[in-house]
């Protein structure tokens, strides 16, 4: 039941996911290539920061969905990656 209420919220958080990059992607297409990179790295500390608190907070519902709090780290951070690649290039 917990599962499936998680891939519900994951599956309509997508479109929203996809509009804010879009909307990111216009407000970033006319920066330098060096703030865009300087960009990214301030974005990706609050990421990894984000991802952590998460998966040291949350660990026992993590797990109960099924995910390790290893792979849950993983995965958001490779999430945020392709987000942020895709907003910046």
């Amino acid at each position: 039941m917990i599962r499936a209420i998680g891939t519900r919220i994951a599956l309509d958080e997508e479109h929203h996911l996809a509009f804010q990059i879009d909307q990111l992607r216009l407000g970033c297409a006319a920066l330098p290539a060096l703030v865009r990179a300087l960009l990214f790295a301030a974005w990706w500390c609050v990421a990894v920061g984000a991802a952590t608190v998460v998966a040291i907070d949350h660990g026992p519902a993590l797990r109960v969905c099924g995910l390790g709090v290893g792979s849950y780290w993983g995965a958001a951070l490779r999430s945020f990656r392709r987000a942020a690649v895709a907003t910046l290039a």
